[in-house]
């Protein structure tokens, strides 16, 4: 439970790796589109939808965490879950992250460990330091066989 807690508390707070310039442009009114969250949500949803759709998958990302607050009125789990899973297969590293460790617990997702321990794997390749730690410990709780099928 205290893992599944500091997981999803330390996904939401970290920042992603550098973007080149060509995944950037889809991108370029993010800023705002976040900003507007807190006065105009429904419009900042909106907005972030849009830039979604033109490709810019921390805008994804964003939605993903947004529909998988509990508590919120956007809760929608199945739906937070596909937003994940679709930065996540275009190399969003926290998403890959964030839904390696739904898969790894099974939450909202049928428990696969290995699965998990993979997506986990590719995001702490990518540079997602807090991703090392949780596989360093998550790896404490696999088989030799599971590990093996992790990476």
């Amino acid at each position: 439970m205290f893992l599944r807690a500091l997981f999803a508390t330390t996904l939401f707070l970290a920042i992603p790796p550098m973007a080149s310039t060509a995944e950037l442009a889809p991108c370029s009114s993010l800023d705002l589109a976040i900003r507007l969250l807190i006065d105009e949500p429904n419009e900042a949803i909106l907005r972030l939808q849009q830039i979604s759709a033109r490709g810019c998958h921390q805008a994804t990302y964003k939605l993903a965490t947004l529909y998988s607050t509990r508590g919120s009125k956007l809760y929608d789990l199945p739906y937070s879950i596909e937003l994940f899973t679709r930065a996540a297969e275009k190399g969003h590293a926290l998403a890959q992250a964030n839904l390696g460790f739904r898969y790894f617990s099974g939450a909202g997702v049928g428990k696969d460990k290995v699965l998990g321990c993979a997506l986990i794997d590719l995001s702490a390749r990518q540079g997602v330091s807090r991703s090392k730690k949780i596989l360093k410990l998550l790896l404490k709780k696999m088989s030799d066989e599971e590990i093996q099928g992790c990476g």
